[in-house]
């Protein structure tokens, strides 16, 4: 036969390993079908929630052509000269639709001159009158130059309030002085184009409309400076032409090589294309899911001016005018007359109209009743040939420099995805926060409680847990991109490949789990791998957030690497945002100017804003981790603090204080950043439209949240049990109620049909201190955003309602709501009033016998005649939902100095007693009093009267043992000059002297148990209840700790003391009086020489049989089962017992016998039982029945009883009733058979205390009929 050894190490495969993992692993999350199913079923909740949001907006069929989604409700098809419908933010005309017309220089010169004007300040100030003739000044006169001496300077008028635009031009040499400032000057001359006497409009000379400037360095420090665009001698930059290579000397005038470069306004606000596309960064020549005319980028370069100056300067290189090198100056005839057209009508007709199609002139010309067709057919010839002078030279506009796009196929389109571009992303990096925490908790938790390094003792390889659990929650996240793949196909993404969508979500869920593997192999703590593991996740989304359109393809996919960067990315993608690629132009814009660094910086506020809200999602789980831990059972330290005597109001107090204090700190930081950052909408710096108390409100907002986020966790905390769970779950709901109602509020403001909805909706989620702190930011960064768009000139009130005024209204209230709230829950969990259950009838009572002194001390305090002990307990019942009956009924007094021992095994009711007692739960029925004070009205007054230590060690762990000792003795009330020596005596009691100044985390079981003794007996309260004080003592501990009680009970009559402990030997060197619970019901009382007198009669005879060796066991099997299978079927159970000799050993293989569970467990377990465990046991039973059919012959059948078997142990109780057994006849009687009985060893001993605890914990049946007793209906 093959040896079991052998057997085991064949079926000790990597496949068997993995099987029976990825077993445990399914249970694991099927009996936790709530947290499995929201790892499956969070991230579908945010595409649904977007989903459904898109459905609230209605989308657009656009037709093939020149179309677009104007009205939405019904794209509109178009001609493409369609001669109105456009409008650019920064020209005051109605322009084409799309075919546009480049402005001409003459246009741009105008221009200048309108946008000094509408960017004026403060212009109300000026009366009626310096109004009129300012405005009429710059923009009919077109006085504009800044030298106050000449005759067209600024109108004084205009002083402080107006300042001019300029063409830059760089460098100031004699080339772009003499020669090209002097030429242009040629080209264009200040000419009036209307004179009559009730309109003029003149346009500004070339040399009144430039700015000249020594180097490109000097241009960018002017833009950057403080004095920019403060007065008139320095007027503001609309454009700068800087020739970075020219000729120079005797080259002028020559043609060669010239590079120059356009530098114009870089202003733009959120989304907007500015005044020029930016184009710093790579661009492909349409973007890959561009469907729309996109008219902003060529509308921008074809009327604002920057393809004017490029033709400007295209003709000046054309032309290169003459050059006279002897007096440095130009004729501005061109060198080559072919360069220049020739006149003719037809021509000129052709070139004029460039001026007509100029939306610049258009928008001069908006306040006059004219319009410039009639302007040109009333001038004179001389002003005509002016004007036709630069529209000759080459490239002349003979088609009238039309811009116009393709037109387009038919398509849907959806406002939806623009609207929410700024927040789509971070939405899908919240979907995923759980899962990531709900991976790393299951990960770090088997390290952290040593299960994995159990399952490799055993012989599981490390590589094989993690391919099981890979291999789980490869299915988990299979199984969630499906489900997220048909959630967004319903509605987010509906014309997205179910495929691609499907594989996105589950490779980023591979790459979230890989991630957690990573993060898991960091840290031993879950909490704390937990929380680290989201900041990260959510630290590499914040990576994304750098890329812009400016951002290279190579640095984007490096940024992938990280995979919420590539969420980031692809969902961007998904909604029809393209990436740039193909490097074609560079531009250089003008720098920030304080005002445009004004409009950015409000557009960037809103991230700020969202970042904040998001940082403070995780401060409430710092909070939580900390109070639920303090009153889970292993734990506890906060009852043992209300137990030593604080109050609730003080507790939570304490706990306030410290809070904001720790709060304080991000706080202040996340202030400090704002201010230094100079984020204008919430400090108020640089803002125009922000009012004085703008930091000041901001401030304010932080404080009250303070105020606010504490208490609202402390209500939270009510809700958990697992301090790890409960971070958790706290920061995902923050989330939820703080980050995601916030966006979704800010979703549904974007959209009419929902904003009302919204603005009702708005006071229920103001409920939440997190969405009041991002909404309030976001307001005041709308407000501002909207002020400097719309150019609003009032001054935004921060504590206006629509801005910040509710939320800070419903942070003061749920500051002091929350507060209130905390109390009541702590208060009614407390100090509840019993808790007497209609149902709880005594009748199951009666059942059961009560043992004569268990009922004569219930009668002795019924009588009253225990009023005056220390303890006293009256009918105490505790019943636990679902009808267990944990405590049945207890009544009994202890008087001053005794020390009382409470015995029974784990289960009994020991500890929910002592619980009742201390106020940590509350009783079902019945009461008691502790030093004459009722415990359910009385509670604060108990709780003077009694020290306490829990079956489990209520430390602080970062707390020395001198410092629990100073901290409870000062709760307790000692004088503060006698505190050291109080705590010097109790150290020195129970022999902590060497650990005096260690952390209690870094002591030992026992010398935690020691300190947790010495709290509960600091102060000398009158009462103490030490639960199971002496665990994991050493017995030098145990005596030292003996001494202290008896001195304090028995021997100084100082204290009662109510001791719970397994340690028979501790029970009978303490206790004055004992008690024995089995099942929630006292079966026995008294002192310990009372109990052995009434239920220690007889003798115990404690065997151990000897095991049948290999040989019996062969021949045994081989003759039962002969050369068949060598396992026992159900089937075959009673036919083989026969074959054995005993058919009703059959009957034995039952869960309920002490020795054929195992039997009957194998058979359930792997239908069979093994051949040699079948023969072993059938041995053992018959040399157990042998022996005891000996012992019944010899006592009688009513004097032996079987006490315990276990294997090939059994213990028997011997009785007596007139002393006839003795020791001497019990050792006769065995030696006599000992051979016979094939006895290995025995004992005979009389009957101790912890054999008659044993009898009656034995009693199984009994106990189960009352712990599961079931309420019955009468």
């Amino acid at each position: 036969m093959q040896t079991s050894s052998e057997n085991l190490e064949q079926r000790r495969t990597s496949w068997t390993f993995i099987r029976s993992l990825l077993w445990k692993n399914w249970l694991i999350k099927n009996r936790q079908p709530a947290a499995t199913a929201c790892e499956v079923l969070v991230p579908t909740f945010f595409i649904l929630l977007l989903g459904i949001l898109k459905l609230l907006t209605t989308t657009v069929d656009v037709p093939a052509g020149w179309s677009d989604d104007a009205d939405n409700t019904a794209g509109t098809r178009y001609n493409l000269f369609q001669p109105t419908g456009r409008n650019i933010e920064w020209v005051d005309a109605d322009l084409p639709k799309f075919a546009l017309h480049e402005s001409t220089m003459t246009g741009l010169m105008l221009k200048l001159a309108r946008q000094s004007i509408d960017d004026g300040l403060r212009l109300e100030e000026l009366s009626a009158s310096d109004l009129t003739a300012c405005r009429t000044g710059v923009l009919a006169g077109g006085l504009v130059d800044t030298n106050t001496s000449s005759p067209f300077s600024v109108p004084t008028e205009c002083s402080g309030k107006v300042v001019p635009y300029k063409i830059g031009i760089a460098p100031d040499n004699a080339f772009t002085r003499n020669y090209f400032a002097e030429a242009m000057e040629m080209w264009y001359p200040r000419l009036d184009l209307l004179n009559s006497t009730t309109e003029t409009l003149t346009i500004p000379s070339f040399k009144e409309s430039i700015q000249f400037f020594d180097t490109n360095d000097a241009l960018t420090d002017y833009v950057k400076s403080d004095t920019y665009g403060d007065n008139f001698d320095n007027p503001k930059i609309y454009a700068a032409i800087v020739f970075d290579s020219a000729p120079s000397g005797d080259d002028i005038g020559t043609f060669g090589s010239i590079e120059y470069s356009l530098r114009l306004n870089s202003t733009k606000g959120e989304d907007l294309t500015g005044r020029v596309p930016t184009t710093d960064g790579s661009l492909v020549d349409v973007e890959s899911f561009q469907k729309d005319i996109i008219t902003d980028y060529y509308s921008a370069y074809t009327v604002t001016g920057f393809m004017t100056l490029q033709t400007l300067v295209t003709r000046f290189v054309t032309c290169m005018p003459e050059w006279n090198s002897a007096n440095q100056s130009s004729t501005g005839i061109c060198q080559s007359s072919q360069t220049t057209a020739v006149a003719s009508t037809e021509l000129d007709n052709t070139l004029l109209d460039s001026l007509s199609n100029d939306g610049l002139i258009q928008e001069a010309l908006g306040g006059l009743s004219t319009n410039m067709s009639d302007v040109l057919a009333s001038l004179t010839d001389s002003t005509k040939e002016s004007l036709l002078t630069p529209l000759r030279q080459a490239p002349q506009s003979m088609l009238g420099s039309t811009v116009a796009p393709f037109p387009v196929d038919s398509y849907t389109s959806s406002p939806f995805y623009a609207n929410v571009a700024s927040v789509f992303s971070i939405v899908f990096i919240m979907a995923y926060l759980f899962t990531i925490s709900r991976i790393l908790v299951v990960l770090i938790q088997e390290k952290e409680l040593r299960l994995r390094e159990f399952m490799k003792i055993l012989g599981v390889t490390e590589k094989t847990i993690i391919l099981t659990w890979y291999m789980t929650y490869a299915a988990i996240l299979f199984v969630g991109a499906v489900v997220q793949a048909l959630a967004g196909l319903a509605g987010l993404f509906p014309n997205s490949s179910l495929i691609v969508t499907f594989l996105f979500f589950f490779l980023f869920g591979l790459s979230v789990l890989a991630l957690a593997f990573l993060i898991s192999t960091l840290f031993s703590k879950a909490r704390v791998g937990a929380f680290v593991g989201m900041v990260a996740f959510f630290a590499m989304y914040a990576v994304s957030q750098g890329f812009s359109t400016g951002t290279g393809e190579s640095a984007k996919r490096l940024g992938s690497v990280l995979s919420p960067v590539a969420l980031a990315l692809g969902v961007k993608v998904s909604t029809g945002s393209a990436s740039n690629v193909n490097l074609r132009v560079n531009n250089y814009p003008l720098p920030y100017t304080a005002a445009a660094k004004a409009v950015l910086n409000s557009n960037t506020s809103f991230t700020a804003s969202l970042f904040i809200c998001i940082a403070f999602t995780f401060l409430p789980a710092s909070i939580v981790v900390f109070l639920v831990k303090e009153k889970q059972a292993e734990h506890n330290s906060k009852h043992q603090q209300l137990v030593s005597g604080v109050s609730l109001p003080a507790f939570w107090l304490s706990n306030y204080i410290w809070d904001f204090i720790m709060y304080a700190v991000p706080g202040v930081c996340a202030l400090a950043l704002i201010y230094v950052f100079k984020i204008s909408a919430l400090t108020g710096q640089d803002c125009d439209n922000c009012s004085s108390s703008t930091f000041p409100a901001v401030i304010l907002l932080f404080v009250l949240f303070g105020l606010a986020i504490c208490p609202f966790t402390y209500c939270l905390s009510f809700l958990f049990k697992e301090h790890a769970s409960a971070q958790t779950y706290t920061i995902v709901l923050n989330f939820m109620i703080g980050v995601v109602l916030m966006l979704t509020s800010f979703i549904l403001d974007m959209f009419d049909s929902t904003s009302d909805v919204n603005s009702v909706l708005k006071f229920l989620w103001r409920f939440s201190p997190l969405f009041n702190l991002g909404s309030a930011l976001l307001n005041m960064v709308t407000a501002d955003v909207d002020s400097i768009q719309y150019s609003e000139d009032g001054k935004t009130n921060p504590f206006s309602g629509d801005v910040m005024g509710w939320e800070l209204l419903y942070l003061v209230f749920t500051a002091a709501g929350y507060m209130s709230f905390t109390l009541y829950l702590d208060y009614a969990k407390t100090f509840a009033k019993t808790k007497d259950d209609a149902h709880d009838h005594e009748n199951y009572d009666e059942n059961h016998a009560i043992d004569e002194d268990v009922q004569k001390e219930a009668d002795r305090v019924a009588a009253g005649d225990a009023d005056g002990d220390a303890v006293k307990l009256v009918g105490l019942r505790k019943v636990y939902p679902g009808g267990k009956v944990a405590v049945r009924n207890l009544s009994f007094g202890l008087k001053r100095g005794e020390c009382f021992g409470f015995l029974g095994i784990n289960g009994a009711g020991k500890t929910t007693t002592m619980k009742m007692l201390t106020g940590d739960v509350q009783p079902s029925h019945g009461t008691a009093t502790l030093g004459g004070f009722d415990i359910l009205s009385q509670q604060i007054e108990v709780r003077r009267q009694i020290g306490y230590c829990p079956q489990f060690d209520a430390l602080f762990d970062l707390l020395s043992v001198r410092e629990h000792l100073e901290l409870f003795g000062a709760i307790k009330g000692i004088p503060q000059a006698s505190l050291d020596r109080v705590v010097m005596e109790k150290i020195q009691q129970l022999n902590l002297g060497d650990f005096e100044h260690k952390l209690a985390g870094s002591l030992s079981g026992g010398n935690k148990r020691k300190l947790s003794v010495a709290i509960a007996m600091i102060g000398n309260p009158a009462i103490i209840f030490l639960d199971e004080p002496s665990t994991g003592m050493d017995p030098v501990s145990r005596r030292f700790m003996w001494d202290v009680i008896a001195d304090i009970s028995t021997r100084g009559k100082e204290s009662t003391i109510v001791l719970t402990t397994h340690s028979m030997e501790e029970c009978e060197a303490l206790c004055s009086r004992v008690g024995i619970m089995v099942g929630g019901r006292l079966r026995c009382l008294g002192s310990v020489q009372h109990l052995k007198s009434r239920f220690g009669d007889g003798l115990v005879f404690d065997v151990k049989l000897d095991m049948p060796n290999a040989d019996e066991l062969e021949y045994l099997v081989h003759n039962i089962f002969g050369n068949g299978s060598e396992f026992v079927t159900p089937v075959e159970l009673e036919d083989k017992c026969r074959a054995f000799g005993n058919a009703q050993l059959a009957e034995r293989v039952t869960a309920s016998h002490p020795t054929g569970y195992s039997l009957a467990a194998a058979m359930e377990r792997d239908g069979f039982i093994r051949a040699e465990a079948f023969c072993s046991w059938c041995v053992e039973e018959t040399r157990f029945d042998d022996l005891n059919d000996y012992l019944v012959r010899a006592f009688g059948a009513s004097q032996v009883v079987v006490m315990e078997r276990q294997n090939d142990f059994a213990r028997f109780k011997v009785r007596s009733s007139n002393n006839e057994v003795k020791l001497s006849k019990m050792f006769a009687l065995v030696e006599d058979v000992k051979a016979k009985m094939h006895i290995r060893e025995y004992s005979v001993s009389q009957t101790t205390l912890e054999q008659i605890f044993n009898s009656f914990a034995s009693q199984q049946e009994e106990e189960q009929g009352v712990a599961r007793g079931v309420y019955q209906q009468v």
